[in-house]
């Protein structure tokens, strides 16, 4: 589970495809979720509006049905009418016995609330970032790399942010990332 130390910028957003937390992702206008963007994995070497994919966190009851974190794609008053009654011992479908935000390496299905976050630093866990020698050291350069992941930027022409430091215990890297 990737976490945020120090935060400048926020935007939501709705997955428009799987999207790994921890990764890094671009806004995309589709005009599919009203007023929000559609959250897309961002290509290797972006550079321009690069943000971090954060799960939501929430305040449902559990165990929550995996359909009541998905946006909902409805506009004006719902008619009580259409409310239907379900029997949790039959009808319920797979969920969550706690919040998915605070799930360890979680990946966000496709149609789900996202947090995007940037200007600031945040920690990955292991499998949250490719790992390479050169990455753990302070000051290091990072960019999207593959999976839209952090990656070590060689070149230093497409970073989007800098290693804050490498933790040796648990393997995990803390980044920030420009706001721009």
């Amino acid at each position: 589970m990737a976490h945020i130390s120090i935060l400048d910028d926020a935007v939501g957003g709705v997955t428009g495809a799987s999207i790994k937390e921890g990764s890094l992702v671009t806004l995309n206008g589709s005009g599919l979720h009203y007023d929000l963007p559609t959250v897309l994995n961002a290509a290797s070497g972006t550079v321009n509006d690069v943000f971090m994919a954060f799960t939501t966190p929430d305040r449902f009851p559990r165990p929550t049905p995996v359909g009541m974190f998905k946006y909902q794609e409805y506009a004006g008053v719902l008619n009580p009418r259409d409310a239907t009654e379900h029997d949790l011992t039959t009808d319920f479908e797979a969920g969550y016995l706690i919040g998915p935000s605070v799930l360890p390496t979680f990946t966000i299905p496709s149609g789900w609330r996202v947090a995007c976050h940037r200007g600031g630093y945040y920690k990955l866990l292991p499998g949250e970032f490719n790992d390479s020698p050169q990455i753990r050291a302070v000051g290091a350069k990072v960019k999207v790399g593959a999976n839209s992941l952090i990656s070590w930027d060689a070149a230093g022409n497409a970073s989007v942010g800098t290693v804050r430091e490498y933790n040796v215990s648990d393997g995990s890297l803390t980044v920030s990332l420009k706001e721009l």
